[in-house]
């Protein structure tokens, strides 16, 4: 839909209305409308990049690391020290929102298993997919909607001058 949707948010302006994302912690957005709250922020930067990136190898899912998934976190202007990126993860895989899955290699081919299969104390621990499903798709696709309805919020009004250009 748009390019680069996330980056705006450590830049939205501050005040006039506008919730800081940072400093007011649950929203953004003017007046109340086009409001996206900030575990959502989370699960749109998820659902994003799992998105893209399981493109390549659609039946496995998007391979990452608890430590690529942070970077993409942090470089939305988001917290990825906190529990909020596990938090989301989690609520996305409990409602069926993501597969998470754990592949290993195993002679010609590979094992493949699935969060609620594996030991949850190591899941995170080295390489995992995350896998979105038909109705993440759907979930992502409203949140993006949201997303770009609060960036347009964010962005200041377009000002003409004196003979009528927008500068």
């Amino acid at each position: 839909m748009w390019q680069n949707s996330i980056t705006f948010i450590s830049s939205a302006p501050r005040g006039k209305g506008i919730l800081s994302y940072s400093r007011a912690g649950d929203s953004i957005g003017v007046g109340g409308t086009s409001t996206m709250f900030k575990h959502e922020w989370y699960r749109f930067v998820i659902l994003r990049h799992a998105k893209n990136g399981h493109v390549t190898c659609e039946r496995l899912g998007w391979p990452t690391t608890w430590g690529t998934l942070g970077q993409f976190i942090r470089q939305a202007g988001l917290d990825e020290s906190g529990r909020e990126s596990m938090d989301a993860l989690m609520w996305l895989q409990e409602r069926k929102l993501i597969a998470l899955k754990k592949t290993f290699p195993n002679g010609n081919g590979y094992l493949t298993y699935d969060y609620d299969e594996y030991d949850k104390q190591r899941f995170f621990w080295g390489d995992f997919s995350i896998y979105v499903t038909s109705e993440g798709s759907a979930y992502f696709n409203e949140l993006e909607t949201k997303a770009y309805a609060a960036k347009q919020a964010a962005s200041p009004a377009s000002k003409q001058n004196s003979i009528g250009f927008h500068a």
